[in-house]
């Protein structure tokens, strides 16, 4: 592994290349702490853990069934996670099972892009004032996302976003529950799948909607409060609006 520059005290920056089947784990646990990972190859596994405040992780992934294993706690963090190939996963890797990562705290920021084929999301929020954006152009990719409050609090102002452009992707679970709650999902292409579900804690202060272009989408939302919008244009289209205790 080639360290191109590392520094581990107060503002902390830590830059990796690395390539070829190597496993990457970095922890930090302190306030005003930034990394930054650039990873080209097959087969990498990255594990980022960090605890305090004003944390940011970058890493950037080019190559195949290469994954990102993230775990931030604290307040005013992001991450922006951007891989490029096929068959690639950001989720958290437990005893070979795959779970979401996590993000929990509060003023919680994220960006994850992805291109290619077959690649998947699983990720998680937990806290207050949260933003999710998420991005996959390529086939066959699959996302599965939850924002709520942390224990018995009720999250609030939290917002996600989630762009597919393909065909035969699939959200498997777009899932908020708080209050003040804005979810979109967007999808171009033929025979994707879309599920929302909105909780939302107040009657007004919730808006989720879908869109969808091309053939033979199915789109499906759940609200228990607020609004919730379908557009689908193409042909051979399901559309179902649940407005019940959600799924």
């Amino acid at each position: 592994m080639k360290m191109k520059s590392r520094k581990g005290h107060g503002k902390g920056v830590a830059v990796f290349g690395i390539s070829f089947l190597l496993f990457t784990g970095l922890h930090q646990a302190w306030a005003g702490s930034d990394i930054k990972i650039l990873q080209e190859g097959e087969g990498l596994n990255t594990n980022v853990a960090q605890q305090g405040d004003l944390i940011k992780a970058d890493v950037t992934q080019s190559g195949i069934s290469d994954v990102v294993d993230l775990n931030q706690i604290g307040s005013d963090i992001s991450a922006v996670i951007a891989q490029e190939g096929s068959g690639d996963l950001i989720a958290r890797v437990v005893g070979g099972v795959q779970v979401p990562f996590l993000q929990e705290g509060s003023l919680l920021s994220m960006y994850l892009s992805q291109k290619g084929d077959t690649n998947k999301i699983l990720g998680a929020q937990i806290g207050s004032s949260m933003s999710l954006k998420a991005a996959q152009i390529g086939n066959g990719n699959k996302a599965t996302l939850l924002q709520t409050g942390l224990g018995k609090v009720s999250g609030f102002s939290d917002s996600m976003s989630l762009h597919q452009e393909g065909d035969r992707n699939r959200v498997l679970k777009q899932f908020q529950r708080g209050a003040y709650l804005t979810g979109t999902i967007d999808q171009d292409g033929d025979k994707n799948t879309a599920t929302q579900v909105l909780r939302g804690t107040k009657a007004a202060g919730v808006y989720g909607e879908i869109d969808q272009t091309g053939n033979k989408n199915i789109a499906i939302q759940c609200r228990k409060s607020g609004t919730s919008i379908i557009n689908q244009v193409g042909n051979n289209l399901v559309n179902v609006s649940v407005n019940a205790s959600c799924l």
